[in-house]
């Protein structure tokens, strides 16, 4: 609540994308998505995980997430231009 209303952070910014980089991600995730429209206090928060409102996922899950918000925006279209996506979608840099 306090990164929601004190901070401002009403989505995913320079803060979320560093966090992004010092978090010891699994050696398949592909990328690392959350429902548009949450903004968690931290991509760390273990209530986000616990609840399953942050997760990585692999190049096949991705992309049926993908093809899952094609066939939602065909069927289901956002009228809010905000949510033009039904989740947001960090991709993971690889570290060499």
């Amino acid at each position: 609540m306090k990164s929601f209303s004190e901070e401002t952070r009403f989505a995913i910014d320079e803060g979320y994308l560093k966090e992004l980089e010092e978090m010891d991600i699994p050696e398949d995730a592909y990328a690392l998505i959350l429902p548009s429209g949450f903004i968690p206090c931290s991509l760390k928060c273990p209530k986000a995980w616990e609840n399953k409102l942050i997760a990585y996922v692999n190049p096949k899950e991705y992309q049926m997430i993908l093809e899952l918000e094609e066939e939602l925006k065909r069927e289901l279209p956002h009228f809010h231009l905000g949510y033009n996506e039904y989740y947001e979608k960090l991709p993971i840099k690889k570290k060499l």
